[in-house]
């Protein structure tokens, strides 16, 4: 009950003034539109997916940790990011070993159902069904390496297994073209939110 309590407490919904890093891979416009100019009118997160939201928090700190303990150092955590009109926090930054570059570093933990589904950038970026939400992990990392370009070359997704804790790196390099079309759909966003009207649904229903 006072778990419960506490969850109700920090359960709440934040304003969405620009388009998110994290939310831009959606594929529905209208739904970014209506994030943007109806967030007041949205439930605050259950107590249970509140609950997930914290644990997340603990895995990624938890992680840290763990690379930290393979000689990996993560730094400059949760930068601040600003890249047209998108808005952002970078996990961290660490130093590639061979080369001595910056490589940045976003941290995400996954079910051990998907864990062992999610091996390349290819896998998270085509990822469908129950892992489609994995594809949003894709984009967030995309406009991230084109924002910062060329203070980052390449980027690395770090995937920790939420049951063994047993970590899984992804290497991603910038594909230009897919992440400047994120930017042409924030941009298409931001011109919707201007005139009040809200993009149209997309074919796919299961995904608007």
């Amino acid at each position: 009950r006072l778990d419960e309590e506490r969850l109700r407490e920090k359960s709440k919904i934040t304003p969405v003034h620009r388009n998110r890093a994290s939310m831009i891979g959606d594929a529905c416009e209208r739904r970014l539109f209506l994030w943007r100019t109806a967030w007041r009118d949205a439930s605050p997160p259950e107590t249970t997916l509140q609950a997930i939201f914290d644990e997340g928090n603990l895995h990624e700190l938890d992680t840290v940790r763990r690379l930290a303990s393979m000689g990996i150092r993560i730094e400059r955590s949760q930068m601040s990011f600003e890249f047209g009109g998108i808005t952002g926090h970078i996990d961290g930054s660490a130093t590639d070993d061979e080369t001595g570059q910056p490589v940045l570093v976003e941290i995400k933990s996954v079910s051990p159902r998907a864990f062992p589904r999610l091996r390349t950038a290819e896998d998270v970026k085509n990822a469908h069904g129950s892992l489609a939400y994995t594809q949003k992990w894709f984009s967030q990392v995309q406009i991230y390496l084109l924002g910062s370009n060329p203070a980052y070359a390449s980027g690395v997704l770090v995937l920790k297994n939420k049951l063994t804790g047993r970590l899984w790196p992804i290497p991603m390099a910038l594909d230009y073209d897919y992440a400047d079309g994120l930017l042409k759909k924030s941009e298409r966003v931001d011109a919707a939110v201007a005139s009040g009207v809200a993009p149209p649904f997309v074919e796919d229903h299961d995904e608007c």
